[in-house]
């Protein structure tokens, strides 16, 4: 009787192990999915603020946001002040006001 006890508590650990082991490897390749996905995101957000970031204060805008809502990291969640990355309502009234700010700009020229 004894030998049965431990002969089904070890099939039991067996099939937990076995179990386990698909768990992980899948679980595994979720991560590098996902890891894949935010380096991809990451990169993307580099490239828009070094490459577009000198020309246009909105990719500036934009890639900070991006950045702070990938990573998470604080944001006003509040009336907007220049150029502090905001949530998505206080980015919206930031592009607002540089697409008000730029046409009369060019007009003084």
């Amino acid at each position: 009787m004894a030998e049965a006890i431990y002969f089904i508590g070890f099939c039991v650990c067996f099939i937990w192990a076995f179990n386990l082991h698909f768990a992980l490897r899948d679980l595994r390749s979720d991560m590098k999915a996902a890891d894949s996905r935010i380096r991809r995101y990451r990169t993307a957000v580099d490239a828009i603020d070094k490459w577009c970031g000198h020309e246009s204060a909105e990719a500036r805008l934009i890639a900070a946001f991006i950045s702070a809502s990938g990573e998470g990291r604080g944001m006003n969640g509040g009336t907007p002040i220049k150029d502090e990355v905001c949530d998505i309502q206080g980015t919206r009234e930031q592009l607002r006001r540089m697409k008000r700010v730029v046409p009369t700009a060019q007009e003084g020229e």
